[in-house]
C-alpha cells in the first residue's frame, strides 16, 4: 500500500483548526487559526449556543442558553445552568478548565443578564475570560 503526501505536507502546522467565521485566506486556502485560546472560546460558545438534542450523534451535547432568554431572574435556574456549563465543558472539552462561571444581572432591571466565564486552556497558567450578554431577543458575545 502506498500513501501519497501532499506537496506542502511539511508546511502544515502541527495543530490547527478552521478559523471562525469560516473564510478563505489570501492564498485561496481555508483560513486556519493557530491560537488555542480562540479555539477554546469558539468551543465554549458552541456548547452554550447548542440545544441538547440538536446534534444527532451527540444528543447530550449543549447547554441551550437560548432557553434562558425569556426566563425570570431566578437563582435556582442560574445554578442549574452554571452546573450544566461546568458539566458540559468537563465532558466535551477536557482541555478547558472553568475557574469561574457567574451570572451578573444588570442593576437597572432592563432584562439583560451577563454571563462571565473564566477559564484556563491546557497547562497554561493564564486565566482567560469570555463574556456573553443575554437580553429579551438575543445572545451576544461581549468580549
Amino acid at each position: 500500500m502506498t500513501f501519497i503526501l501532499p506537496a506542502n505536507f511539511r508546511q502544515l502546522p502541527p495543530t490547527w483548526e478552521v478559523a471562525q467565521p469560516y473564510h478563505v485566506d489570501a492564498t485561496g486556502a481555508v483560513a486556519q487559526d493557530a491560537d488555542p485560546v480562540q479555539w477554546a472560546k469558539n468551543h465554549i460558545l458552541a456548547l452554550l449556543l447548542t440545544n441538547p438534542g440538536e446534534r444527532v450523534m451527540r444528543p447530550t451535547y449543549g447547554v441551550g442558553i437560548y432557553s434562558m432568554v425569556w426566563e425570570n431572574d431566578n437563582p435556582v435556574i442560574e445554578q442549574q445552568l452554571t452546573a450544566a456549563i461546568n458539566q458540559g465543558l468537563a465532558i466535551w472539552e477536557p482541555n478547558i478548565t472553568v475557574m469561574e462561571c457567574e451570572f451578573i444581572p444588570q442593576p437597572d432591571f432592563s432584562g439583560v443578564m451577563d454571563l462571565h466565564i473564566a477559564f484556563v486552556v491546557g497547562s497554561r497558567p493564564s486565566v482567560y475570560t469570555l463574556a456573553v450578554s443575554m437580553n429579551g431577543t438575543t445572545v451576544e458575545v461581549i468580549k
